[in-house]
């Protein structure tokens, strides 16, 4: 299971376009100022309950304890997509 909760102004609109098949991955900075994040943990959404300040998604935690590090390009929020078809992208969250 993986769950985002929100305040008022949150991340609602890209939350929301979570879906089934859709590929989530849990990141981790690796430290301020640093370039890169570190991919820990990357899984397929298979069912999705969307509430008015959460999202909740079963997820199938396909490949877990990778610690690859990867050029973070700006991706530092909670969430992010859905992402077109970008080569960094490809190789950073291949299973």
């Amino acid at each position: 299971m993986w769950m985002l909760g929100w305040e008022k102004g949150g991340p609602d609109k890209l939350a929301k376009k979570i879906n089934i098949g859709d590929r989530i991955a849990i990141k981790r900075m690796k430290g301020r100022g640093k370039s890169e994040i570190c991919i820990l943990h990357i899984g397929i959404v298979k069912g999705v309950i969307k509430d008015t300040s959460n999202v909740v998604c079963a997820v199938d935690w396909v490949a877990t304890n990778l610690k690859r590090d990867v050029p973070s390009r700006g991706f530092y929020k909670s969430i992010h997509g859905p992402v077109t078809d970008i080569p960094w992208l490809n190789e950073a969250f291949r299973l």
